[in-house]
């Protein structure tokens, strides 16, 4: 009691490495963007959104943080979404020290990877010619300027955009695994373009 449940697979009544399957890609179907300017009196917007649908993340951070498997931080699912006797639909096996089973590679670890991010958002207003050309200026724009402002997405972790590690001149073998990575910074900046 307590512990995941393993199917069997090939039917032979047994569990055991005959019984392992693919059981998620990290490919997606859909890669896209969304790139969008305009202008009104003065001002500006532009907006690029960029995403993938339909891939699989394996959560490889949930290694270190929900089992005993690794020495340092745990998770708050952890502690709160383990086995109980008194919490029987859980998401975590039993804590148990002793426990070199639950934390196998399983569908418990892959995730939708699934996301949608504003990679850049820019606002700028562009000083009229008739206040500017009294200081002998061809030119003001103001603007603020986001990068990576926002992501949408159901992944659990940091950045659904996970990236790859080098293999050298092999396929990366990481492809779609959360090793737990740094997440993309958001950047915030303002400025001001001046042309004489």
């Amino acid at each position: 009691m307590g512990r995941f449940k393993w199917k069997d697979l090939n039917g032979d009544k047994k569990i055991d490495n005959n019984d392992k399957s693919i059981i998620g890609d990290p490919n997606p179907k859909w890669v896209f963007g969304f790139n969008l300017a305009t202008e009104y009196k003065g001002f500006d917007l532009s907006i690029f959104l960029q995403g993938t649908q339909g891939n699989k993340i394996f959560n490889y951070t949930r290694y270190f943080t929900d089992f005993f498997g690794f020495n340092g931080n745990r998770s708050q699912r952890m502690l709160y979404e383990s086995w109980t006797p008194t919490r029987t639909n859980a998401k975590l096996p039993l804590l148990n020290v002793d426990d070199t089973y639950s934390y196998a590679p399983s569908s418990y670890y892959v995730e939708d990877g699934s996301y949608i991010r504003c990679k850049s958002l820019q606002i700028g207003y562009k000083v009229p010619a008739s206040v500017v050309n009294r200081f002998k200026i061809d030119n003001i724009r103001v603007y603020v300027q986001a990068q990576n402002l926002f992501t949408i997405t159901k992944y659990g972790e940091l950045d659904p955009e996970i990236g790859t590690r080098s293999g050298g001149n092999a396929p990366d073998p990481y492809f779609g695994i959360d090793g737990g990575n740094y997440p993309s910074s958001r950047v915030l900046s303002v400025g001001v373009n001046v042309s004489f």
